[in-house]
């Protein structure tokens, strides 16, 4: 059976494999630090932000969900072929009850960069932010729509 080799606790008739053990461990390890920093910081990393990027025939279209973060605090830049997405978000929460007075701030900040399809006119840019999501459009370069050419395929 080799590494695999399944094994039972003493007076235990299920069988398990030696490994489930180390694999649950691990498994709880990554939560508990992951809990406890998404708790502390309350911000995703730039990683696991939810980006779509979609292309029309006339512009490329990005829709980013940014929870939390106020429009003055994030940052776009366009270059010839990406897109620069940064921002911070700023939280601070004030408690006052009978004889205490709490009050916690957290913050964190991101940056993504979004490799773009094609070539786009940087002036004609548009960017909106609504209820936490940003909606940017970029229009394509009238030489970028152009330049696509069809490849046809053939069977032997």
């Amino acid at each position: 059976m080799g590494l695999r080799d399944l094994v039972s606790k003493k007076g235990d008739s299920t069988p398990r494999r030696l490994d489930d053990s180390f694999l649950g461990f691990h498994r709880e390890m990554n939560n508990l630090f992951s809990d406890f920093f998404r708790d502390f910081y309350d911000m995703e990393p730039a990683s696991n932000l939810a980006v779509d990027v979609h292309e029309t025939e006339k512009e490329v279209q990005v829709t980013v969900e940014l929870p939390g973060i106020d429009e003055k605090d994030l940052d776009l830049t366009l270059e010839k072929d990406s897109l620069t997405i940064k921002g911070e978000k700023k939280q601070e929460s004030e408690q006052k009850e009978g004889n205490y007075h709490r009050i916690e701030r957290s913050y964190g900040s991101f940056q993504r960069t979004i490799a773009l399809p094609c070539e786009v006119e940087d002036e004609k840019a548009e960017a909106t932010y609504k209820k936490g999501v940003l909606y940017i459009k970029l229009p394509k370069k009238k030489s970028a729509a152009q330049e696509k050419k069809r490849i046809s395929v053939k069977s032997n």
